[in-house]
């Protein structure tokens, strides 16, 4: 039997992909770069290519895409489209300005490098947009899906991802595209299709999704589930938009339905294991060969991306009012190119209109940005806090004080008012006299001595309000709120619970946590991140009782009990016998008596015949009496 191409290549990326990741972890390192070390080993370039039947990497690529496409699909579930709009102006402001900043920046600095000016405005094109892939992934590894400046950073990844889009079209146009859409017409498009989408999707897909669970369970859950994923996804490519993003859209339909932690646990192991190709295949278009031939080119091209991301990401949020270290944790996470850069360079290398070299430097740029992502990630924090230290006292007042205003700044109202006002003044003038207002009177607030004013501005400065999800076998769940302590050991406070039954806001002490359940809390990052390990990780009393034998050992058994025995004479409560041996008694034998299920008090006698149920081990360590 003949094997396919397809499962030929699917075998060897997860082969070595895995083995690599595992690799990585051992060593500390990204389970992303195993990935890539994997691609790279058994793609073309890659020392072990002529030892491997090569079928291309087309195969890879297209199982990649659907990695991709379901990824975008997870990040939707948790995105839908009520806390998209929570999300405010900041995502919106930042993406557009380092999207269309680093596309000018990239062309001016490759026009400076010696590259003519379509190189250089596909090149500054690539460099305009962050991999969402990278980030969520490295996120989750650094366990800081629930820390505060993570949401503003997937709202500006999703805003990245529209920019990338009109790129596209503008530079498919550039270069003769006779199907491409004109910009104008492409945003019109764009926001018709998504609220389209939304609209009908809203309608439609809560009921598909119940019905589904409701006679075919899990299993058709799951199905279709992915089936209106990829339908919008295929929907939106169609269109000539970004399958990505119809993908996203689904994800954030289906955000808002009873369904969802059902459905973001059934997705979780398929996105896994198709976002994992797609690591693999960046892998296999690495050529060390022409990276080294281009290295001060695509060096230059690193230190401006890094440095041009991370100032423009941070420049923007700290207008818009984030605070200091949030805005240096989410600049250092935007310093990477996208899955949409290999898309840009696709469209300019098909069409002829670029250089054949750009292909592998672009690629460069790609790997080492994608390799250093998870290191900024983890040093920013340690970044935020020497800033924080460096910075004067009084900068670091009037910057509270201008946050403050901005996150208290409710324009829309005022905007109201404004215009129902009789007054001749202009807009403008009345915008910047009231602000200034605020912005003095915050500024005298948060610089006053006393330790109430001090803690009425941190308060809302350094908390915040996260969702978490509880696994089974984590150490809350089972456990009622009183029980958990969790002001005490843990500093957060439970605002709301949500399961499939109801919701339970300002839950009453009693209240157990279960499986699936998400619970609203509220506290500082380092307490929520602690609680959030608890929600995920296995109970350690649990853990500790479990024996290494398999199911398989335990057998029924019994034994006769001698006067010479430890267990005569004692009762199964002074035995102790499930905790010290993790054994069942189920039954005694005495003469002509059976005693089935013995109470806790039962007293043992010489010639009594114990029925055990637990491990050969520990029921021969029973017979022998080791107590």
């Amino acid at each position: 039997m003949q094997i396919a191409p397809l499962i030929e290549m699917f075998s060897l990326t997860l082969l070595f992909g895995g083995s690599c990741a595992l690799l990585a972890k051992k060593c500390s390192l990204p389970i992303t770069l195993g990935y890539m070390v994997g691609g790279i080993l058994i793609g073309p370039f890659g020392p072990l290519a002529s030892h491997l039947h090569s079928t291309g990497t087309a195969p890879v690529k297209t199982l990649a895409e659907i990695g991709i496409l379901l990824l975008m699909f997870s990040l939707g579930l948790e995105f839908g489209f009520r806390k998209l709009r929570s999300l405010g102006l900041t995502p919106v402001a930042t993406g557009l300005t380092e999207g269309l900043g680093m596309w000018a920046l990239g062309t001016l600095v490759s026009q400076f490098m010696g590259l003519n000016g379509t190189d250089s405005l596909f090149i500054g094109a690539s460099l305009a947009v962050s991999s969402t892939t990278i980030i969520v992934k490295s996120l989750a590894e650094l366990n800081l899906k629930t820390a505060r400046f993570s949401e503003t950073l997937y709202g500006i990844l999703l805003v990245e991802d529209l920019v990338a889009i009109l790129i596209i079209v503008t530079l498919s146009s550039f270069v003769g595209g006779s199907t491409a859409l004109h910009p104008a017409l492409l945003i019109v498009t764009l926001v018709g299709s998504v609220f389209v989408w939304w609209f009908l999707g809203s309608i439609f897909a809560p009921r598909v999704v119940d019905a589904a669970h409701k006679n075919g369970g899990d299993e058709l859950l799951v199905i279709l589930s992915v089936a209106l994923c990829m339908s919008l996804a295929v929907l939106s490519a169609k269109w000539q938009l970004s399958a990505a993003l119809g993908a996203f859209v689904m994800g954030s339909i289906l955000a808002d339905t009873r369904q969802l932690r059902k459905i973001e646990t059934l997705v979780t192991p398929l996105r896994d294991v198709f976002a994992a190709l797609f690591f693999v295949s960046f892998g296999m278009l690495v050529d060390f060969q022409k990276i080294i031939e281009n290295w001060k080119l695509i060096g230059i091209l690193i230190f401006v991306l890094v440095f041009g991301k991370f100032i423009i990401n941070f420049s923007v949020n700290l207008i818009l009012g984030k605070d200091l270290k949030d805005c240096v944790r989410i600049a250092a996470s935007l310093v990477q190119i996208g899955e949409f850069s290999f898309v840009i360079m696709e469209i300019g290398s098909s069409s002829g209109v670029i250089s054949e070299k750009l292909f592998p430097i672009i690629v460069g740029v790609a790997t080492v940005t994608i390799v250093i992502t998870p290191y900024s990630i983890k040093a920013s924090e340690v970044l935020a806090r020497k800033i924080e230290n460096i910075l004067p006292r009084k900068s670091e007042r009037f910057l509270a004080s201008y946050a403050d205003t901005l996150q208290s700044w409710n324009f829309n109202q005022w905007a109201m008012q404004s215009k129902l006002s009789s007054s001749t003044e202009s807009l403008k003038f009345k915008f910047l006299k009231k602000f200034q207002n605020r912005l003095r009177e915050n500024y005298l607030r948060v610089t006053k001595l006393s330790k109430a004013s001090t803690l009425d501005r941190l308060a809302p400065w350094d908390e915040y309000l996260v969702e978490i999800s509880v696994d089974a076998y984590s150490v809350v769940a089972g456990h009622s709120l009183m029980e958990l302590n969790l002001r005490e050991d843990y500093g957060i406070n439970v605002v709301a619970v949500e399961r499939e039954s109801g919701s339970y806001i300002s839950p009453d002490p009693k209240l157990r946590l279960y499986p699936e359940d998400q619970v609203l809390v509220y506290g500082l990052e380092v307490d929520i991140a602690k609680f959030a390990l608890a929600c995920q990780a296995r109970d350690s009393i649990l853990e500790s009782s479990h024996s290494s034998e398999a199911l398989q050992d335990c057998e029924l058994t019994s034994f006769v009990t001698s006067a010479a025995h430890p267990f005569c004479g004692k009762t199964l409560m002074e035995l102790r016998i499930r905790e010290k041996f993790h054994c069942t008694i189920l039954g005694v034998g005495r003469g002509e008596e059976r005693i089935k299920n013995p109470p806790s008090d039962f007293l043992l006698q010489n010639e009594d015949i114990i029925y055990a149920v637990g491990s050969r081990i520990q029921i021969e360590k029973m017979k022998r009496g080791e107590i």
